[in-house]
């Protein structure tokens, strides 16, 4: 199931390929609103304050389900481990798209940040999961000649997880 879902996936992706930045535009307000709909959903039983900021001025020029599937993955695991903050942010700068998601949660030690992104990999097995969501983050990422990086939230405390995508890239 997960190899038929990655070839559904890779297959947009190369008919698109090498005209991602003059593909069709996300709408990234509307697809923002059905990801945190759905996790409020998903994490009914928590109270969580998810909170998104959306520049104006940000554009996304790619496939659509690499998008959702790189926030919704993303916005999950803050979920997941949130206390009861979790941020969404979306931006442009010079190189491009940016998007951050941090939460409130207990964050990542500094010796497991570079690793949290390999296939497999998971830190917490008592929690829900198969290890894939960031590898393929990671990958979409790298599709698009991007930049995944993680960090320590110096808002919420806990994890950040910062995409950058350049303007050529998406």
């Amino acid at each position: 199931r997960v190899l038929g879902g990655s070839i559904d996936r890779e297959l947009p992706r190369a008919r698109v390929a090498g005209q991602s930045s003059s593909g069709p535009e996300v709408d990234l307000v509307a697809e923002t609103d059905l990801l945190v709909m759905t996790m409020r959903k998903l994490h009914r039983d928590r109270d969580l304050d998810i909170a998104t900021t959306i520049s104006p001025a940000a554009r996304f020029r790619g496939d659509r389900e690499d998008l959702i599937e790189l926030a919704g993955n993303l916005l999950d695991n803050a979920c997941k481990w949130a206390h009861h903050q979790v941020g969404l942010s979306i931006g442009k700068d010079a190189d491009g798209f940016l998007l951050a998601i941090e939460d409130d949660g207990p964050g990542c030690a500094d010796a497991d940040l570079e690793r949290i992104a390999e296939r497999g990999v998971r830190l917490d097995e008592a929690t829900a999961g198969h290890g894939l969501g960031l590898a393929i983050v990671r990958d979409i990422v790298s599709s698009y000649g991007g930049e995944l990086l993680f960090g320590r939230s110096s808002r919420l405390g806990g994890m950040l997880v910062s995409v950058s995508i350049p303007v050529g890239g998406g």
